[in-house]
């Protein structure tokens, strides 16, 4: 009985896993940023909200795609094949090495865990990922997503106009939150 009116008083969720956290943005972006050559050296997930004062969006948070690709043994060699076509057709030799170390094989792209899904019941993309700790779900949404390619990365030029440390990016997960342990008897604190 201390330990609910404890928890009602301070407010404090007993199963934190029951509410994931809810980030909601203006527009998702994938971006696939291309080298000169036209060849995808990175994929990033990134958040954007529109900004009335500055007439513009504004990145407020972004993520690189790490799991976003899939590399197999037929890809591979399908695209070794056609990058030695391509070096071969180079005859200038610091270029064409140039090219070969800036083309290496990534894999085909597979959206990986960060690549927002349409939830059709809330009309939102949304993007669920685990918390630091692994047990809290957050979910970051918006009803806008587009996908981009391009050879800048916007999230690097949008540092200009609106700096990392003014970004809001996710809500803030590090509150204390009380556990209560039933069968030990034990109510624990984590940060």
């Amino acid at each position: 009985m201390k330990i609910l009116i404890l928890l009602l008083l301070l407010k404090i969720d007993p199963n934190p896993e029951a509410a994931p956290t809810i980030d909601t943005f203006d527009c998702i972006e994938v971006n696939h940023k291309l080298n000169h050559w036209g060849v995808e050296t990175l994929a990033q997930v990134i958040t954007w909200d529109w900004h009335k004062n500055d007439r513009r969006f504004h990145v407020e948070w972004w993520r690189g795609m790490n799991d976003a690709y899939t590399k197999t043994k037929e890809g591979e060699e399908k695209w070794n094949k056609k990058r030695r076509e391509i070096a071969d057709a180079i005859k200038d030799w610091p270029t064409r090495k140039r090219f070969l170390n800036e083309s290496y094989y990534r894999g085909e792209f597979s959206g990986g865990s960060l690549y927002p899904v349409k939830n059709r019941r809330t009309g939102y993309y949304e993007i669920k990922i685990k918390d630091k700790y692994g047990s809290i779900e957050r979910v970051i949404r918006s009803k806008s997503f587009i996908e981009s390619r391009s050879n800048d990365d916007p999230e690097k030029n949008d540092r200009i106009a609106h700096p990392p440390r003014t970004r809001r990016g996710l809500t803030n997960n590090n509150e204390m939150l009380l556990l209560h342990i039933p069968e030990l008897g034990l109510i624990k604190m984590i940060n």
